[in-house]
């Protein structure tokens, strides 16, 4: 995201927000009204599917991005990803997409798939589990 700073017109200053503003205000709400698009398909444009799609890919490789470079708590990335809202809207979005007969959804599913798999499935927080059973165990 890029904010302008008010005091000064030529002052740009990127923002990063959380995966929890990331996910919450900015992806949800997109896959709902991707969701809505689709299911009333009789209504949407071509245009404005592939714009949707587009901007789908763009905003789920970026959260990508953000999990594989580990700007965050593992444990919270967990805990976000798991909620039940964020879920059935990953998988309502997978089941459209990776069902769809068009090339140019191809990468959306594949994107949804590692976004989950990186926040679920994080290395680096199962290692400091396993090592903290290796402290404990040494305690004990």
């Amino acid at each position: 995201c890029l904010l302008i700073d008010s005091r000064s017109s030529n002052r740009q200053v990127l923002f990063h927000p959380t995966l929890e503003v990331a996910l919450n205000s900015l992806l949800l709400p997109m896959i709902n009204a991707f969701v809505h698009l689709k299911e009333n398909a009789e209504h949407a444009t071509k245009n404005q599917d592939q714009s949707g799609i587009q901007l789908l890919k763009i905003t789920i490789n970026w959260i990508l991005q953000s999990l594989i470079m580990s700007r965050g708590n593992p444990k919270t990335t967990f805990h976000l990803l798991v909620q039940k809202p964020v879920m059935i809207a990953l998988s309502r979005l997978h089941f459209l997409l990776g069902h769809s007969p068009s090339t140019d959804t191809d990468d959306v599913p594949n994107l949804v798939r590692k976004m989950i798999s990186h926040g679920l499935f994080n290395v680096q927080h199962n290692m400091e589990g396993l090592l903290n059973l290796f402290r404990r165990g040494k305690k004990l």
